[in-house]
C-alpha cells in the first residue's frame, strides 16, 4: 500500500526554521505512536519545555556538519570556552555558561566541546572510508521537503541530510552515530528511535518533491567510541513495506485524533493484563 503525496516542494531554510514548522515529521510521527498525548502536549499545546541537546546529539550534530558541510562548519558551530564544560563533558549549568549559551544560540550557532571535536574528526575519517566514492558525487545536504499526505490530508515534512539523483532513483545515506554498530545492535536500535519509520517518510517525502520512482536509503553508521567502526544497514524490503504500512496508519489515526480532539490509546481503556516474563519469576 502507497500513499499519494500532493503539493510537494522544496525549501532552503534553517535547521531551526525547519522544526519549528508545525508539518509532520518522522519523530513527531514516532512520538504520536508511543504517546498520543505527549504529542498533544510537545506538539500542538506547545506545554513542554524545549530539551537541551545531550552529548550525545551534539557529537552528532559535529559529525554530520564535519563530513557533509565542512567549508561552513565555522559558520554554524562554536568551541565551548573549557571553563564552561564540567569533568563529565557535560555544559555547565553556571549563569556565565548559559548566558553565553543563549547567546550562541540567538546567533544561530551550535556549540561543541574540544574533547567532541577530536571524537568527531576520527569518526569522520573511519564514515569517509565507506563513503568516500559518493561524496565525489553532486549532492543536495539539508534540504526541507513538505508534502501533503492525500489519505490523511495532513501536511508532512522531511530533512534528509545527504540525497543525490541518479536517473529515476534517489540514493539516500543517512548519518546515524551509535555506541555499536553490529546488525543486532544496530536493530535494537532502528525499534527503540523508530528509524524503520524514517526511511519510510523520507522516501515518501523525495518521491514526492524530486518525482522518482525509488529511494535507496540506507543508515551510514559510525560508533560514538573505541575502536570508531564504521558500516552501511538497510532495512530488509519485506519490513520496509510494513513500515510504509504503518507510517499510512499512524497518519490516518492522527487525522482522526486531531478532527475529534481523542488523544487515548486503546489500552488506557478499561484494565489491562500484565504477564510477567519467565525470567522474573525464577
Amino acid at each position: 500500500m502507497d500513499s499519494t503525496t500532493l503539493n510537494a516542494k522544496l525549501v532552503t531554510e534553517s535547521n531551526a526554521l525547519y522544526h519549528a514548522n508545525t508539518a509532520v515529521g518522522r519523530s513527531m510521527l514516532w512520538d504520536y505512536r508511543n504517546r498520543k498525548l505527549l504529542y498533544k502536549r510537545k506538539y500542538i499545546d506547545k506545554a513542554l519545555p524545549k530539551k537541551e541537546p545531550s552529548k550525545e546529539m551534539r557529537l552528532g550534530s559535529v559529525v554530520h556538519a564535519l563530513l557533509l558541510e565542512p567549508a561552513t562548519f565555522d559558520q554554524n558551530f562554536v568551541r565551548v570556552p573549557d571553563d564552561f564544560v564540567t569533568e563529565s563533558g557535560a555544559l555547565s549549568t553556571s549563569k556565565k555558561a548559559k548566558e553565553w549559551a543563549a547567546n550562541m544560540a540567538k546567533l544561530g550557532q551550535t556549540p561543541y566541546t574540544g574533547e567532541e571535536y577530536t571524537k568527531a574528526e576520527i569518526m569522520v575519517e573511519s564514515l569517509t572510508n565507506h563513503v568516500s566514492k559518493w561524496l565525489k558525487f553532486p549532492r543536495e545536504n539539508e534540504r526541507s521537503i513538505y508534502w501533503e499526505d492525500e489519505i490523511s490530508g495532513l501536511p508532512c515534512k522531511c530533512r534528509p541530510d545527504w540525497l543525490m539523483l541518479a536517473g529515476d532513483t534517489a540514493i539516500v545515506p543517512d548519518i546515524k552515530t551509535s555506541q555499536n554498530i553490529d546488525p543486532h545492535a544496530f536493530r535494537s536500535s532502528v525499534e527503540e528511535y523508530g528509524y524503520h519509520l524514517q526511511e519510510a517518510h523520507y522516501s515518501a517525502g523525495i518521491k514526492a518533491a524530486y518525482g522518482v520512482s525509488e529511494v535507496v536509503f540506507m543508515f551510514a553508521v559510525v560508533e560514538s567510541n573505541e575502536p570508531y567502526e564504521a558500516c552501511i544497514h538497510r532495512i530488509d524490503p519485506e519490513r520496509a513495506q510494513k513500515a510504509n504500512e504503518q507510517r499510512i496508519r499512524l497518519l490516518c489515526e492522527l487525522r482522526e485524533s486531531l478532527d475529534k480532539n481523542t488523544w487515548q490509546h486503546d489500552w488506557q481503556v478499561g484494565i489491562n493484563w500484565v504477564s510477567p516474563r519467565d525470567f522474573a519469576m525464577e
